[in-house]
């Protein structure tokens, strides 16, 4: 139920006290409003409905309950009515004046008749505004009554609730209460009974609750609140039910608060992963609490097991960087709960600001002062970390638990936009420079590692070892680090940082990874992957390297699939060139492998750069390995690709494959080297190379005449390649080369009457790279203002702002289909 004092009745209250005039409130009104939502907002400059007033009387008696607090209260006895109300108003007659509104639920008001004794029902409205006590002469004190305890009992249940959580924690369970067991049934369960406090009500499962799943994974709750009964008896009740989705706590429809406990996820018929928090009853379990952190890591009376809570507001830890050799180990601090890592993620947005992480067990603190006044971080000195970055102060409750050894469950971390810091198990001889997330390790493989919600992952550009200037990058940084995974699903936004992407022998993964921007200059290898083991994945790339020398370095990936887009060019003397080598595959032992890359090249630096290019020079070089006859045999020598064997590149699904998806190959790049080496080394026996949908320039690109109004060929080297490349008998005649960038000249197109013109490309070309145009009559004027209204594969559709009569000049850059 919603109640306001109106902005009328608030003008008139300040009113009555500047002219030192008593103030009148003496009529309550009730209306029955149609559609009224009682739980809405209630606007402050809502009138008095007068179409539906079902009845007002006087207000029969008042109240002082403090200087600043006064009630009135009416009663609708027996004899008044029948009518419904969901409106209650408090009126001011001698000054025509609604003071207050109230929205409540559709209540009945019944009269006595034969055979049936109407209802009487008491209205009571607490006014609280400076001085109104003495605004309205009002000094007697209210009868019982008009006094609602509901509220004042209601805050009594609360500070209960509070008082269990800080004792017990907000959800633990007593031994096996509530815990998730599978049942000899296929896709049974059951819940075992006992006592747990969810959110500090003590809850008990007098019963065993069974619970029947037909699909996977299924999250199981634990569901308490309170509730009375018949006799006004109020007590917890609770429920326990699964869930498709996480669910969080929620108000019902009659307005009781459900708190809510997760206590299991059901991933299969025989798998359980158990999330309930068991209540310890020992003594060395008891709750400590402390004002900061630091203040837990001195205190040597911390106990195995022992809890702990830290309350913490405007802290400002600077972590300055520390020998390995001085963290005590005995006194490291690790998160308890997994649960916790996923809600502290998502509390704080992780900007470009963030603090690093570097090898061992220490932080990194950022050079500039400033920023470091504003970073609040938690340091948990063993294999987990996280550092947290906000310029607003932090109110939050941690909850931790003092421990020696941590058994690490796969994690699964959710975030809105958030973000965080996070290591699972890293050894220092896998770490090289700086790395802002990292999972996995060099000998145990990780399972089960889910980054879901586009995460975003940065690092910051202030970190470095050189301290440089505030936009400068760290040196060596690696946003993602995956080490030994598999079984794994991202959805991560990578931005900043040497390395996008870094990982060792990572199998069996899928997701999408969008590299917004790296580094401007020097990146070396904004994507590496798989450099010490394979990359079996399928992984959806979108990436967007500007002035980048090594976009993308693959090595050993074995069966996997990229998809991605790689600009990776820069702008050189009025033309564009990718700088160095643009992808390179190390790849010995080759699967089926796919990429597109380029095509975007044309459209996207004239869009970037206003300037339209004089040609594209795109460069890739293929390291197909050596010439062993079988990559795919068992070769106990070699790093394994499947974990938990010696072994490697074992496969029954030869050969593999290598395919260039709409990807340019320029004449500077398959040409052989100074040293008379051909760039493209020779692959495998297994390896096909194939291009489809894709073009190599043949002997010619196309640059702007002088006026800009058209486009002319300029010879140029062919492209070379070594016998075997494409097809290991040395068959070049079997490939057909595509002449690559098109030039055609469409001629005159009359603009409609609308003012639009289409360019559309010939039958038998494919994608328009770009459009030239230009007004060839009744004016000389240029078009300004020109806007591309709608743009597809073959046909651009522009708005010129001109009419009939009009016609353009036009020629297209487009590809062959």
């Amino acid at each position: 139920m919603a109640s306001v004092i109106t902005i009328a009745g608030e003008k008139l209250f300040a009113e009555k006290a500047q002219a030192n005039e008593q103030l009148d409130i003496d009529t309550f009104i009730f209306a029955n409003v149609p559609a009224q939502d009682p739980a809405a907002p209630i606007n402050r400059d809502e009138l008095l409905p007068s179409d539906h007033i079902v009845h007002q009387q006087i207000v029969q008696q008042v109240g002082r309950i403090n200087e600043n607090v006064v009630v009135y209260s009416t009663v609708l006895d027996s004899v008044t009515g029948p009518f419904e109300f969901n409106w209650v108003g408090l009126f001011s007659s001698v000054n025509q004046t609604l003071v207050a509104i109230n929205h409540i639920p559709s209540t009945a008001k019944t009269i006595t008749e034969p055979g049936a004794a109407g209802n009487t029902l008491n209205r009571n409205f607490g006014i609280e505004y400076s001085g109104i006590a003495d605004l309205t002469g009002i000094n007697v004190a209210p009868e019982t009554w008009q006094l609602d305890f509901t509220a004042r009992l209601s805050g009594m249940d609360e500070l209960t609730q509070q008082l269990a959580k800080d004792l017990n924690g907000v959800d633990s369970f007593i031994d096996d209460g509530f815990k998730v067991t599978p049942r000899s049934a296929l896709n049974s369960f059951e819940i075992k009974p006992g006592v747990g406090y969810i959110n500090g009500l003590r809850a008990e499962l007098k019963e065993v609750t069974y619970l029947n799943v037909s699909e996977y994974p299924k999250y199981v709750y634990g569901d308490a609140y309170f509730e009375g009964d018949a006799a006004s008896t109020w007590a917890p009740r609770v429920q326990c039910y699964t869930s498709d989705v996480e669910i969080d706590d929620f108000i019902d429809e009659q307005g009781r608060k459900h708190f809510l406990a997760k206590l299991a996820i059901i991933h299969g018929y025989n798998e359980v992963e158990e999330k309930r928090i068991k209540f310890n009853l020992r003594q060395d379990s008891s709750v400590r609490a402390f004002e900061k952190l630091d203040d837990a890591k001195k205190d040597r009376l911390l106990k195995l097991d022992q809890e702990f809570k830290v309350n913490e507001r405007n802290a400002v830890y600077k972590v300055r960087k520390k020998n390995e050799e001085v963290v005590d180990n005995t006194l490291a601090i690790q998160l308890y709960e997994n649960d916790f890592i996923g809600k502290l993620m998502m509390d704080k947005e992780v900007t470009e600001k963030n603090l690093g992480i570097v090898a061992g067990d220490v932080a990194y603190d950022l050079f500039n002062i400033d920023i470091l006044d504003s970073v609040r971080d938690i340091l948990i000195e063993k294999n987990i970390k996280f550092v947290i970055d906000s310029s607003e102060d932090i109110a939050i409750r941690r909850e931790f638990k003092f421990v020696r050894s941590l058994d690490l469950k796969p994690l699964r971390i959710k975030t809105a936009g958030g973000g965080g810091f996070l290591r699972t198990g890293i050894v220092k001889d896998e770490i090289e420079g700086q790395k802002v997330l990292s999972v996995g390790e060099q000998k145990t493989f990780v399972k089960g590692v889910r980054l879901e919600g586009g995460l975003p992952v940065r690092f910051s550009s202030l970190v470095g070892s050189d301290g440089k200037l505030p936009n400068r990058r760290g040196r060596n940084t690696t946003c993602l680090y995956l080490g030994n995974m598999y079984d794994f699903e991202i959805d991560v936004i990578l931005s900043y940082g040497e390395n996008a992407i870094y990982g060792k022998s990572i199998f069996n993964g899928s997701g999408k990874v969008n590299i917004e921007w790296c580094h401007k200059g020097w990146a070396l290898k904004p994507l590496s992957i798989g450099s010490a083991g394979s990359a079996c994945t399928s992984l959806d790339f979108n990436t967007n390297f500007d002035f980048t020398i090594h976009p993308f370095d693959i090595e050993n990936v074995v069966y996997s699939k990229f998809k991605g887009y790689c600009q990776a060019i820069r702008m050189q003397y009025e033309h564009y060139e990718s700088d160095e080598i643009a992808i390179i595959f190390r790849d010995e032992g080759l699967g089926s492998v796919s990429f597109e890359y380029g095509i975007e090249a044309v459209e996207a630096m004239y869009r970037y750069n206003s300037i339209v290019p004089s040609y594209i020079d795109m460069k890739l070089r293929i390291e197909l390995g050596n010439s062993k006859e079988n990559h795919f045999e068992i070769d106990a020598s070699r790093v394994s690709n499947v974990p938990f064997l010696d072994q490697a590149y074992f496969s029954t699904i030869p050969p593999g494959v290598l395919a260039f998806k709409n990807t340019q190959f320029s004449g500077s790049t398959v040409r052989q080297s100074t040293n008379e080496t051909p760039v493209f080394h020779k692959p495998n026996k297994e390896t096909r190379i194939s291009l489809d949908g894709g073009y190599i320039e043949s002997g010619e690109y196309f640059k702007m005449k002088s006026n800009n109004s058209i486009w002319e060929n300029v010879s140029s080297t062919g492209a070379r390649f070594e016998n075997g490349f494409l097809y290991p008998d040395g068959n070049e005649t079997n490939f057909n080369v595509n002449n690559g960038i098109n030039l055609i000249d469409l001629g005159e197109i009359e603009i409609d009457s609308n003012g639009e013109v289409e360019i559309n490309a010939p039958s038998g070309f494919g994608r328009i790279l770009f459009v030239n145009i230009h007004v060839v009559r009744s004016t000389n004027e240029s078009i300004n203002g020109l806007t591309i209204m709608e743009r597809k594969s073959f046909s651009w559709k522009y708005k010129t702002g001109l009419g009939n009569g009009f016609f353009v000049n036009a020629s297209i850059l487009c590809l062959k289909s």
